[in-house]
């Protein structure tokens, strides 16, 4: 079946109109930029100048927002969204929403990150980022003087640990709790001079 002004004869035809055949092919072509062709034998192509797909829980446009995608319950159809799921745009947008208190977000127009969450935690080679503690380095914790780890190490509790010396108790300050230790083979408050 062909159906246009000059039917084309096969799925691969360049006229504007209808073809499809008993094998499956099928075309509707309007012009080099707007066409969908399903070949049965190796492809699917599409083409448009402008692109949308709506469905309850899936946005993608060309047309808005310099192209976005969007995915959740309720899409977003902007970084300002509030809907549980992802959004993307071509302006650089971003955001990733579970709630109010849990969500990330890129503002690529005002140049701004946003991160939240009830429980946070980032880990790395000698990094861990936490609700209860931040460590750079290798300690393991506010008493870990007794060996060669060195770093930056505080928690949630006040308690906080820099130590820079290679060798066991000595080169750190301490904060618990209950003192503040300086432990260094040499100690200047103040310039070489005084």
């Amino acid at each position: 079946i062909a159906l246009g002004a000059t039917p084309n004869t096969g799925v691969a035809g360049t006229n504007a109109g209808i073809y499809m055949d008993g094998t499956g092919d099928f075309l509707i072509f309007g012009d080099t930029n707007n066409y969908f062709r399903f070949d049965v034998s190796d492809k699917l192509d599409i083409k448009a100048e402008t692109f949308g797909l709506r469905t309850s829980n899936l946005i993608i446009s060309s047309s808005q927002n310099s192209g976005m995608i969007s995915l959740g319950t309720s899409p977003n159809t902007s970084i300002s969204g509030t809907g549980k799921g992802v959004y993307m745009d071509g302006t650089g947008d971003f955001l990733l929403y579970g709630s109010a208190t849990n969500l990330f977000s890129f503002d690529a127009t005002a140049t701004a990150i946003t991160v939240k969450s009830d429980t946070f935690s980032l880990t790395g080679t000698n990094l861990e980022l936490s609700n209860t503690k931040f460590k750079l380095g290798t300690l393991a914790d506010v008493n870990d003087i007794a060996d060669s780890s060195t770093g930056f190490y505080v928690d949630s509790s006040g308690n906080v640990l820099i130590k820079a010396g290679t060798s066991a108790n000595t080169g750190y300050i301490r904060a618990t709790n209950t003192d503040v230790t300086i432990k260094t083979g040499e100690f200047v408050l103040g310039d070489a001079t005084n």
